[in-house]
């Protein structure tokens, strides 16, 4: 947390952050002493509000090669590095498990929450790495499925406004992430529904 009193919640701790106290936005770790109050941190929009800003600070923070150099032989990463690189997946992730937190508790405490709510998010930036896919294979493969889905056999949803084709997603077999190739042989066209149940069922 950063910039922010931290609110009283049932089971949890709170640490400043040493090598911060005397910085310009001094950090608080925030420790869950049960893992039954994970859901409660997950639901508290004033501490992933902290949390994001903390981090942006963080990003943004200057910090010495010397500094660097002793973390690199206590074999520590920093915070930055480790957002940059796992961001988008972690707060994805971060997301879905409040929803489903959200799901299991009483209707009226979620909209009491909902009250207390702010109505324009907060931003944060985030850098991702991405691949230079071959486009000769998304064609081929879209070419091949002849607008139908390659799992469930049924046509397209709907058709791209753009040229008026058949909407399939390409989707690798073997993520490109986790070293597949970007070749047909790795490729099925799918349709949205199939797409999502690919990466989330």
């Amino acid at each position: 947390m950063v910039d922010q009193q931290p609110p009283q919640i049932k089971d949890i701790e709170y640490q400043s952050v040493k090598s911060t106290q005397r910085s310009k936005y001094p950090l608080v770790w925030v420790h869950s002493v049960s893992l039954t109050t994970l859901p409660r941190l997950l639901s508290n929009t004033l501490l992933w509000n902290s949390f994001s800003e903390a981090s942006e600070k963080i990003l943004a923070s200057p910090i010495s090669s010397d500094r660097d150099a002793v973390q690199e032989r206590r074999n520590k990463k920093r915070l930055s590095d480790f957002w940059t690189k796992k961001s988008v997946k972690a707060t994805e992730e971060q997301f879905q498990n409040a929803i489903r937190s959200a799901l299991h508790d009483k209707p009226e405490l979620r909209r009491k929450r909902l009250e207390n709510s702010q109505a324009i998010p907060t931003k944060i930036e985030i850098v991702s790495t991405s691949f230079v896919r071959n486009p000769n294979v998304v064609a081929e493969v879209l070419f091949r499925a002849n607008g139908y889905c390659e799992y469930c056999n049924n046509p397209a949803p709907f058709n791209r406004r753009a040229d008026n084709s058949p909407y399939l997603e390409v989707h690798h077999i073997k993520p490109l992430a986790e070293g597949g190739e970007d070749m047909i042989v790795n490729a099925v066209a799918l349709c949205p529904n199939c797409h999502r149940q690919a990466h989330y069922a």
